[in-house]
């Protein structure tokens, strides 16, 4: 089969791999971490209502929660209420 289409079998078993990341969704990041640091007990609910109404932006609240549940560039309350300046693993 692999023969016939001209691929070999590791490209046809290898998971895809996710694309990389764009220039619209890296300064997406950016202004997530702008608006998280400056009032870390925000949560997702809030950072999405505060890039809507000071920089314009619509985020999918689902993007946002899944940059946040990774650690990524986002502070979450409970560590801002505890203290701890380190972001979760």
């Amino acid at each position: 089969m692999c023969r016939v289409l001209g691929v070999t079998r590791a490209e046809v078993y290898r998971p895809p791999q996710p694309p990389a990341a764009s220039g619209k969704t890296k300064a997406v990041r950016e202004l997530i971490k702008a608006v998280a640091s400056e009032i870390p007990v925000y949560g997702y609910r809030r950072v999405v209502e505060e890039l809507s109404r000071r920089h314009a932006r619509r985020v999918n609240h689902k993007r946002l929660r899944r940059a946040q549940a990774r650690g990524a560039d986002c502070v979450s309350a409970a560590q801002a209420i505890s203290g701890d300046d380190q972001l979760a693993p």
